[in-house]
């Protein structure tokens, strides 16, 4: 899982600290960790949910803007 993360923020995405992530499915097990890999590489980020009730499990995990869609 964290392989597939550092993969496509650093090889697919070439990332840089300042930038903004937006994350599909933000409490996926790939969103949760794609959120922490991001946050320690300096980025902001942004995680979708259709579930209103897991924003509190998403701004826990490091997101800083919760949009539900």
């Amino acid at each position: 899982m964290f392989q597939t993360v550092w993969g496509s923020l650093h090889t697919g995405l070439d990332v840089q600290a300042g930038q903004i992530l937006l994350i599909r499915g933000g409490t996926s097990s790939l969103g949760m960790a794609a959120t922490q890999m991001a946050k320690r590489l300096g980025l902001t980020v942004v995680a979708t949910t259709r579930n209103p009730d897991k924003r509190a499990a998403l701004v826990e995990n490091g997101v800083d803007h919760v949009v539900v869609d």
